[in-house]
């Protein structure tokens, strides 16, 4: 059963690229998969939907808290309805709390209001939507220059560190480059040229990978 309990891990993540958002020794750490795109335009059910869900992430809640305001959906749709990068956080509903409920902006701009720098130097941070929303209006931004992620990971105390020692994820430097990419059309999808990039065995198993793909492709 262990071993068959570990294959579906395997299987679960395979060629996921997840960004770590929060660690924490005592607490466990939580991420967001950067290559499950998800829409690329909001209808008025999901604006309200990341409305929501986006109030309910603790640095959104510490923005209303303040500055007395609520994110309103159809201000969101008005600035994001047309043109939006929003992202399935975790692809796997059994590993996540609260999925429905939970979102979060990740976003390369320094100097957008009230979002924070997931650590220092990265150049990426996370929150700041009423901000964004304000620029994207003013068109001062893009809308793809924002990424929105519908649920995350959420690992406890140790548990993402065994999951690394058992080989279902492998840790690596985060690059801002790739972390802020859109995952839409690309000439190469993010976990190959991630692998392209790392070289060595997992470099041979994206190429055999590939060839695989090509091979299924051409047969059909």
């Amino acid at each position: 059963k262990a071993l068959l309990d570990m294959r579906q891990q395997y299987l679960e993540s395979w060629q996921e690229v997840i960004l770590i958002v929060e660690h924490d020794p005592k607490i466990g750490c939580r991420g967001v998969t950067l290559n499950r795109p998800a829409a690329s335009r909001a209808d008025q059910r999901l604006s309200t939907a990341l409305a929501q869900a986006l109030s309910a992430d603790e640095i959104v809640k510490e923005q209303n808290l303040s500055n007395k305001k609520i994110i309103d959906a159809s201000s969101f749709d008005s600035a994001f309805g047309q043109r939006i990068a929003a992202y399935v956080g975790c692809p796997d509903r059994s590993k996540v709390m609260n999925q429905k409920s939970q979102a979060m902006l990740i976003h390369g701009i320094a100097d957008l209001e009230n979002a924070r720098e997931l650590s220092p130097g990265l150049g990426i941070f996370r929150g700041g939507l009423t901000d964004a929303i304000q620029r994207v209006k003013n068109k001062q931004n893009d809308p793809f220059d924002f990424r929105f992620f519908l649920g995350s990971y959420e690992w406890g105390p140790g548990e993402i560190e065994k999951h690394i020692a058992h080989g279902v994820y492998k840790p690596v430097a985060c690059s801002r480059a790739i972390a802020l990419k859109q995952c839409i059309a690309l000439p190469q999808p993010m976990w190959h040229e991630i692998a392209d990039m790392l070289g060595g065995s997992i470099k041979e198993v994206s190429r055999l990978e590939l060839m695989k793909r090509n091979d299924s492709s051409a047969s059909s």
